[in-house]
């Protein structure tokens, strides 16, 4: 479980980064998050206010340092995430 999305929040896309170590969801909270599943803990480790709405999908770059967040109006963010 992903406790760190609002209660009502419904997920809705994940992303794991080319090597494996980050994890990234999107909620309909409007939030990115980052996950290190490597912990045992499964710790959040980042956040992000995506401001362009609810975020349906999200993408990691070649070199994993970037992570693109996108939603059905068109809109999109590019965090430096990696």
């Amino acid at each position: 479980m992903l406790v760190g999305h609002d209660e009502e929040s419904n997920l809705t896309a994940l992303a794991y980064q080319h090597r494996g170590f980050l994890l990234a969801s999107a909620g309909l909270d409007s939030k990115v998050l980052l996950w290190q599943p490597t912990n045992r803990k499964g710790a959040q480790i980042g956040e992000f206010d995506f401001q362009g709405g609810e975020a349906s999908a999200l993408a990691w770059s070649a070199d994993d340092k970037s992570l693109a967040a996108g939603c059905g109006t068109g809109a999109v963010a590019v965090f430096r995430a990696g």
